[in-house]
């Protein structure tokens, strides 16, 4: 255990957010789910409704850092019918006992990525910077976090910059590496 109500997870799109649910947000519970933070926290297991479920995502992806609206918006699309609740219900459960408890140390790492996986994630930046008429250069010196969401940034953006097909960006890649070594 830590002493840090912090907890990081993922709603169903690949993406690791923070979620922490602070002294503003535990009131708001209140509020919004019609009783008090620590008697919800002790009876989730039997009796969570699913609005409780999306209420504490949503607080928590705020006390995480996210803006009210896109926190709204991601929980609207991961967090209610036609989907499982089943990953919400946990992140919930997770966040609220993370207000109680703390985090285990294990909820605070990440999930390593393979190296095939990290070799991806970074050609298909690289593609798309280059596509988009962008030096694949503002990587330099990012955080991976940052990283994510100049990926995330694009990704929202492909309408006007779509990957080159392999060929092409093999080609690209070539040319980098000969003036690299210049």
């Amino acid at each position: 255990m830590t002493d840090t109500p912090i907890i990081y997870g993922d709603l169903g799109d690949g993406k690791r957010r923070r979620l922490y649910l602070g002294a503003d947000e535990l009131r708001i519970i209140k509020r919004e789910a019609g009783r008090g933070y620590y008697s919800l926290y002790r009876s989730f297991a039997q009796d969570a409704e699913p609005e409780e479920v999306a209420a504490v995502v949503r607080l928590a992806l705020i006390g995480g850092g996210m803006a009210p609206t896109d926190a709204g918006d991601l929980v609207d699309y991961y967090c209610r019918p036609p989907r499982p609740l089943k990953d919400a219900y946990l992140l919930a459960f997770q966040a609220l006992s993370a207000a109680w408890n703390g985090a285990e140390a294990k909820s605070i790492k990440a999930k390593p990525m393979t190296v095939d996986e990290m070799d991806s994630y970074f050609i298909d930046l690289e593609a798309a910077l280059l596509k988009g008429g962008h030096d694949p250069s503002v990587m330099k010196g990012k955080s991976f976090a940052e990283i994510q969401d100049l990926m995330a940034d694009l990704s929202n953006d492909k309408a006007k910059a779509s990957a080159p097909d392999v060929e092409t960006f093999n080609a690209i890649k070539a040319t980098a590496k000969k003036g690299r070594k210049k």
